[in-house]
């Protein structure tokens, strides 16, 4: 399909989460921190799919995942808060958000991902989302032992990628 991946492991990079210098606002239309998070970022707004993926911890994302989203308001222009957009980024790019949690309850932490569809939605960055929980997965590679949660993931990206 002529497709290309980048993969970010945010436990291996040495970054800090946004320190509200509005630097990205003032002086920069991107983050004017330079750290191991630089290259994500460009990434992330040339990229068509992007991918988040995090376990759920203590009903959270995880702490580095909150960190890097929280440095995406430099995909914010200074002009959203008169009203005006609410996103730098291109329109028409999708974002999939992976959870994975122990509790096998479907209704546990079921509202966890709906502030992020909403940032990541229509309303501020503009992609089109979609979702993908992984239930009752606190072992190791349980996820890739899924078969339904695979099935589920594999249909998902046959439709991104028609």
């Amino acid at each position: 399909l002529g497709a290309t991946s980048e993969t970010f492991a945010l436990y291996k990079l040495n970054y800090s989460g946004c320190v509200a210098c509005m630097g990205c606002k003032k002086s920069s239309d991107e983050c004017v921190l330079r750290d191991d998070l630089t290259h994500a970022l460009r990434a992330i707004r040339e990229a068509d799919i992007l991918i988040l993926a995090t376990p759920v911890y203590f009903g959270q994302i995880t702490g580095p995942m909150k960190c890097a989203i929280d440095r995406m308001y430099s995909f914010v222009p200074p002009e959203y808060l008169t009203g005006g957009s609410k996103t730098r980024l291109a329109p028409g790019k999708h974002c999939v958000f992976i959870t994975t949690q122990g509790a096998p309850d479907p209704a546990a932490f079921a509202d966890l991902t709906a502030i992020y569809e909403m940032f990541f939605g229509p309303g501020w960055f503009g992609f089109e989302t979609h979702v993908l929980r992984g239930l009752g997965l606190s072992a190791p590679g349980a996820a890739a032992e899924n078969a339904a949660l695979m099935q589920q993931a594999e249909e998902l990206g046959k439709q991104l990628m028609a």
